[in-house]
């Protein structure tokens, strides 16, 4: 089963996850200016983001 991880663009710096899932073939996107709060900060972009990874799936 394909799995995505979402990140927020301005928390994806913090993150040494966003280096390890792909290793682990989990595809990692990125919610540009968003922090932790994707949904609050930019809810279009994590639309976006989830579109884009159930259309890959």
């Amino acid at each position: 089963m394909p799995r995505t991880m979402i990140f927020g663009e301005l928390s994806l710096a913090n993150s040494p996850d966003a280096r390890l899932l792909p290793q682990q073939g989990i595809k990692v996107a990125v919610a540009p200016k968003a922090g932790h709060g994707i949904a609050v900060d930019n809810p279009a972009g994590l639309s976006a983001a989830i579109g884009g990874a159930l259309s890959q799936g």
